[in-house]
């Protein structure tokens, strides 16, 4: 994949968006770049209903609307392998740093959608339960007894 021209902003490594004809960049730090009469320029984003973060683009006459993570992802991880789509390792929605997004299966988006209900409802119990926030941990471990058995939060 391209590199963007040397007006890239400091700390940032920025990746050509494909399909665009080299006006968009990704940015390591999950933000879209475009390029405007030689001047490169960070993109405002909204957040959709659904809570994402998008943007529209422009090219050859249309107004394209783009959810950042779709872009940031071809742009750092390459195109999307046939039956995968973006998975946000850290289940943050604005989070679309490349180091937290990847190509995965339905199967595992689930699954890392259902880990996140299963966290965030330990939390409830934990808060009712009153175990001081900074005694929860980050994510629950996870063990399980046997190779055909179910994990178990703990």
């Amino acid at each position: 994949s391209g590199r963007a021209p040397s007006m890239s902003p400091p700390l940032t490594e920025l990746r050509v968006i494909e399909g665009f004809g080299g006006l968009y960049f990704a940015g390591d730090d999950g933000q879209i770049w475009s390029l405007h009469h030689g001047t490169l320029r960070p993109r405002k984003t909204r957040i959709s209903p659904r809570g994402y973060p998008g943007l529209h683009l422009h090219y050859q006459g249309k107004r394209i609307y783009c959810r950042v993570h779709a872009l940031v992802v071809r742009a750092f991880h390459g195109p999307r392998p046939k039956g995968m789509l973006c998975r946000h390792e850290d289940d943050d929605k604005t989070n679309s740093r490349p180091d937290n997004l990847s190509w995965g299966t339905y199967s595992q988006n689930y699954q890392d959608w259902k880990a996140a209900q299963e966290e965030e409802a330990y939390r409830a119990w934990a808060a009712q339960s009153g175990v001081p926030p900074e005694a929860v941990p980050k994510q629950p471990k996870l063990f399980s007894l046997d190779e055909d058995e179910e994990e178990f939060f703990f």
